[in-house]
């Protein structure tokens, strides 16, 4: 689940209701009735099956799958809620595609319990499907406990049952899985991000379990937030996140080290993948400037931001404000 799950993390269950659908035990039974269904997913699976002789090559071709199509279901639902669907049509096709996605997930949870139950990344993949993708908490909840007493050094499952917990409010079972963790990878960038979070998010219950003051929480929370990204300096999402951190300075009574924040997204704007996180890189660099009382910085940001979207109404009123106050 690593950042996949709760932080960056699941796809919301209430936009996947219309789309679910139920993860039958695998037999040739319970798909008699849908004879293509099987001959499509006999196809789809083949190249996984074709490992099943191998089991490391074999969960990694699992994963890899999985990946593959959750990531596209999220694409999905980005076009779905934005409205981007050029027709009722194309949406309807969207749909389609959606269920699809989700109908190859059941067929990999199954192909990965009939060759290798036993192995702790299988379960742990299946309680992530589960969990993040047909909203069954508590078989997902299930599988990770289950993948833990395959492997009880396997780190995934404590980081997504940390971060359940965390959300469902069982703060010292939250604290106990991610600082186990974290134990066993101390250098996992997901780990280290998903434990800066939760400090942002819950800090009160961290001053109460860790026994700090409501600064050190957020000075310990952009330690973890600086350690992900030095462990990825590439990943602009973790990059983006530290440089957000430092918004919430002033919630903890903390002052902001603007100069700091401004670097962060400079080092963002390195890794843009597309115009609209770089334009979002050079606006936020201005709102941290204007913050600094660095009008001229901030002008400058600003008009880079209007280079890459000019015709950006917030942008010209954010130039106009520093115009009149010059």
């Amino acid at each position: 689940m690593s950042r996949q799950c709760v932080l960056h993390w699941v796809l919301p269950s209430a936009l996947l209701l219309c789309l679910t659908i139920s993860l039958p035990s695998w037999s040739q039974e319970a798909n008699s009735a849908e004879g293509a269904t099987v001959e499509e997913a006999t196809i789809y699976l083949a190249p996984l099956e074709a490992l099943r002789t191998e089991k490391e090559q074999y969960v990694d071709m699992l994963e890899s799958m999985g990946d593959r199509e959750v990531v596209r279901i999220g694409v999905l639902l980005n076009i779905l809620r934005s409205g981007n669907a050029e027709t009722p049509e194309q949406a309807t096709a969207y749909q389609i595609e959606m269920k699809e996605c989700l109908r190859k997930l059941t067929w990999l949870c199954e192909s990965g319990l009939r060759n290798f139950a036993e192995d702790a990344r299988v379960r742990n993949f299946r309680g992530n499907i589960l969990y993040d993708n047909f909203g069954k908490q508590v078989e997902g909840v299930k599988e990770w406990h289950t993948a833990i007493s395959l492997d009880s050094s396997y780190s995934q499952p404590y980081n997504n049952l940390g971060m359940h917990y965390f959300h469902v409010g069982r703060y010292p079972l939250g604290f106990q899985n991610m600082d186990r963790a974290l134990d066993l990878e101390p250098k996992n960038p997901d780990f280290l991000f998903n434990m800066a979070q939760n400090y942002l998010i819950f800090g009160p219950e961290v001053e109460k379990q860790r026994g700090w003051s409501k600064k050190k929480v957020y000075k310990e929370a952009m330690k973890l937030s600086h350690r992900a990204v030095k462990e990825a300096p590439d990943d602009y999402q973790l990059l983006e996140d530290y440089a957000v951190n430092f918004l919430a300075a002033e919630n903890f009574g903390v002052k902001a080290d603007w100069k700091d924040a401004a670097k962060a997204w400079q080092a963002a704007r390195e890794h843009a993948p597309n115009q609209i996180k770089l334009f979002y890189t050079w606006l936020n660099e201005g709102r941290v400037w204007k913050r600094a009382e660095r009008e001229k910085e901030a002008l400058n940001c600003f008009k880079e931001a209007q280079k890459v979207l000019p015709d950006n109404a917030l942008i010209q009123r954010l130039i106009d404000e520093l115009d009149a106050d010059a």
